[in-house]
């Protein structure tokens, strides 16, 4: 996905800006003031009521999900403590959907498909949540996935949100899981590091500033089918699941100063 947040959301660049940063020095501290208050800028530049961002533990049909709340705006402690207490991650239809189809949906959507509930629809007329978007992400062989809904008193979602939310939510997984401390057996920082070629870098740097194939072929002199190849080259070597997640490994293992 060749999209940048600077060109086509510059509200949300300084968000992005944030993230940057925070998975820069993840490897060596872990503050959850600074999670949540770049949770909250997200919900500043967006037109959104509240926002979760949470973690959960992936799973077959019959097995329990198990769920965590990383980061909230506008989500009180109480209804916090009563999804959790009620256990009400099993039949939450929005993650369950989301889960199942791995793309930005409404929340609209979820509520009419095959997961749909009315135990947890009376839960959500009774705290007044009615329309938003979610998003469910996970990384090959890793065990957690990465979840984040935000709901909107308006019904329409805006392509950009769903592009915008497609993007970010690598960056927070990266964040997450690390704060979780979950050790990655297919992932080896070291030798991903070595193995990701100065041209690489190069090309990865250019979809990080949110050129196009195109454009990056242009710029570096080569083929808009060259670009696609190193690309391909990138993800396998990450073990990313799309660009954006390859940007958040590369800035978490420091690649682009090696």
């Amino acid at each position: 996905m060749n999209f940048s947040l600077k060109n086509n959301y510059p509200s949300m660049f300084p968000l992005l800006e944030g993230l940057y940063g925070y998975i820069r020095r993840m490897r060596s501290i872990s503050d959850q003031h600074l999670l949540e208050g770049i949770v909250l800028e997200l919900q500043k530049n967006t037109p959104i009521s509240s926002l979760l961002l949470a973690q959960f533990k992936k799973g077959g049909a019959l097995d329990p999900i198990q769920f965590r709340c990383c980061a909230s705006v506008n989500i009180t402690d109480e209804y916090k403590k009563h999804y959790v207490s009620n256990n009400l991650s099993q039949i939450d239809s929005i993650l369950k959907y989301s889960n199942s189809v791995r793309i930005p949906i409404t929340w609209n959507t979820a509520l009419n498909s095959k997961y749909r509930n009315m135990e947890f629809e009376s839960f959500l007329n009774d705290i007044n949540f009615k329309h938003g978007l979610a998003y469910s992400f996970k990384s090959s062989f890793q065990s957690y996935a990465s979840y984040l809904a935000f709901e909107s008193k308006t019904y329409d979602c805006l392509d950009i949100q769903c592009i915008a939310i497609s993007y970010l939510l690598p960056f927070f997984h990266e964040i997450i899981n690390s704060e979780k401390c979950e050790k990655d057996t297919t992932s080896k920082p070291e030798k991903e590091c070595c193995e990701i070629t100065p041209r690489e870098k190069e090309v990865l740097q250019w979809v990080m500033e949110g050129k196009t194939n195109w454009e990056i072929s242009i710029i570096l002199s080569i083929s808009e089918g060259t670009v696609r190849y190193h690309i391909t080259k990138i993800l396998r070597k990450l073990n990313a699941t799309n660009c954006s997640h390859a940007i958040a490994k590369a800035l978490k293992y420091n690649i682009f100063s090696l």
